[in-house]
């Protein structure tokens, strides 16, 4: 049951060019969708022109031209020709003698010092330095300064990035140098060849171009509290893909963490490859031992310690009944997201990952009036939907809300548990 804790954040966007060993975004807004990236810089021209085609057919076709702050890589907005720099659309990136753009909008210069290591980004599931070159101008008081390399840590792993050092530049020569916990990543030099981490699920590097650039992401997966009252608290494991073309993860509950009294429940679904229905792919844990129940329909298991807690199963493998007596009935089904599923509504799935989740259907019996959560919101009497009603699939907001640290954590903003002086279930009610 053991995972390592994966970056709070959503996701993790970085974006490398080597000839000007810069170090992009963190949080991208979204471009429309009339605009390309040039990169004039690998022709070996520094003031190399593209054309910029008007597909409406209302304009002639221009020209644009990179500016000098980012001579080998900017965005041209179409069919106007107008160019901006990274830094000048993404927060968090930097341009040449590193100036950022901060997370604020406003634009900053940090001249660090030459062969020297500095903090760039440092919170409590991720932490970022850049590692400094420069050139030593006498006749000023500083070096000139320029990004070569990102350490990059987050849980137990290591990423790093850097630019190889380079005598005579060749824009058709990778300069790239990408490992991840020691070991070199190796990305085959095309434009759109991708590597995926099989250690943590979601860590991507994508090759913006054959040479000389990437991006690379660590998909948001993130706990979420769904119900939180004063006796009862429950946690949701979420997993995904992550589309390009949205705004948004595909999203899917992979694990749940429920919480009462001094008692912690963990169900999820087991990673799985290729998905066979014959194989149980359940993992149950009650105050961190497994819970082992036959696999066979209509198998039992009752606790010990906690009378009317049980687990029945609902088939031989992969379906379940969880029941506290009085408090909760959940069903849980483990299911995987099928080839046909993946082609109708472009899911991604790949052979390494069938993206086993958990269907799951929710009933309570003694939430109070001021429970909250995801789900938990929706049972309290001054509850006032504000979804569109009309929207094929409504999707609810406030995501910051709800957030915890792990599954089994009750920090999230919206918190209720153990708010009582004393804790205690209400176990006698039968169903």
């Amino acid at each position: 049951m053991a995972r390592a804790a994966l970056v709070a954040a959503a996701a993790l966007l970085l974006l490398v060019v080597c000839a000007a060993a810069q170090a992009p975004p963190t949080s991208p807004r979204r471009l429309p969708r009339n605009y390309h990236v040039i990169n004039p810089g690998r022709f070996g021209k520094r003031d190399q022109q593209l054309s910029c085609t008007d597909s409406n057919g209302n304009k002639a076709a221009c020209m644009a031209k990179c500016d000098t702050r980012c001579p080998n890589q900017c965005i041209v907005m179409c069919p106007s020709c107008k160019t901006f720099c990274m830094c000048d659309f993404y927060p968090g990136v930097s341009c040449g003698d590193p100036r950022f753009t901060g997370g604020d909008g406003n634009n900053f210069y940090f001249h660090g010092k030459k062969d020297q290591d500095f903090c760039i980004v440092s919170d409590a599931d991720l932490h970022i330095n850049a590692h400094f070159i420069g050139k030593r101008n006498p006749t000023m008081s500083r070096d000139f300064t320029w990004i070569q390399a990102l350490g990059i840590r987050f849980a137990d792993h290591r990423l790093y990035m850097g630019a190889l050092k380079t005598a005579k530049w060749t824009s058709d020569v990778d300069r790239l140098e990408l490992a991840f916990d020691g070991a070199p990543i190796d990305v085959p030099a095309e434009l759109g060849a991708r590597w995926e981490s099989a250690a943590v699920p979601g860590l991507t590097v994508t090759r913006t171009a054959a040479t000389n650039g990437v991006r690379v992401q660590l998909a948001g997966d993130q706990d979420f509290c769904i119900v939180s009252d004063a006796d009862l608290h429950i946690n949701a494991h979420f997993i995904g893909k992550r589309n390009p073309t949205m705004s948004r993860d595909f999203t899917w509950i992979q694990a749940l963490g429920i919480r009462f009294a001094d008692h912690r429940l963990y169900m999820g679904a087991l990673k799985t490859a290729k998905w066979t229905s014959d194989v149980d792919r359940l993992e149950l844990a009650f105050d961190g031992a497994p819970i082992d129940v036959p696999a066979e329909l209509g198998a039992r298991w009752e606790s010990a310690a906690v009378p009317g807690l049980t687990v029945t199963r609902t088939a031989a493998t992969n379906g379940v009944r969880v029941q506290l007596a009085g408090v909760f009935d959940i069903m849980a089904n483990v299911v995987p997201i099928t080839e046909q599923d993946s082609r109708i509504h472009n899911y991604g799935v790949t052979e390494e990952d069938s993206l086993a989740h958990l269907d799951l259907g929710f009933k309570f019996y003694d939430l109070s009036d001021d429970v909250h959560g995801v789900l938990g919101q929706t049972y309290r009497s001054d509850y006032v939907n504000k979804l569109s009603v009309s929207a094929s699939m409504p999707v609810m907001g406030g995501a910051p809300s709800y957030v915890v640290s792990d599954i089994f954590s009750t920090d999230c903003a919206v918190a209720r548990f153990a708010r009582r002086a004393g804790i205690s279930m209400v176990t006698g009610r039968a169903n």
